[in-house]
């Protein structure tokens, strides 16, 4: 748990980029850029439960390797909660992190003119 009060907690998941993070849920690698673990936001607002995944990944890069923000319905008729949660640790453990790295250093992965899909000039 990273932070809470009377009607939030803030989870963090430490296995994030292969459990190679350090305490803080967010890093700046160069001043700008932030790395993020994956955490969960879960709020009581107007007597609902609701939470908020935060997904492990970068605030800048291509959509495959920036973070997300994915809302999920929680309560006894919403099992999606569990799931979705399995699905984004598997992501946040797995993640590449070479790829990730050349994706930020050489420009976003779906960029076509971009260094990291066309290699270097000969």
């Amino acid at each position: 748990m990273l932070d809470n009060d009377a009607n939030t907690v803030l989870f963090g998941f430490n296995e994030s980029f292969g459990g190679k993070f350090p305490e803080d849920s967010r890093t700046y690698i160069d001043g700008m850029t932030v790395l993020s673990t994956l955490d969960c936001l879960v709020e009581l607002v107007d007597g609902k439960v609701t939470a908020t995944v935060f997904t492990c990944g970068v605030d800048r890069g291509c959509d495959r390797h920036r973070g997300q923000q994915v809302p999920i319905e929680v309560g006894p008729g919403h099992p999606r909660f569990r799931a979705c949660l399995e699905r984004w640790e598997w992501h946040a453990v797995r993640i590449d992190r070479a790829e990730l790295a050349t994706c930020l250093v050489f420009g976003p992965c779906g960029d076509p003119n971009s260094p990291a899909r066309t290699g270097p000039n000969r």
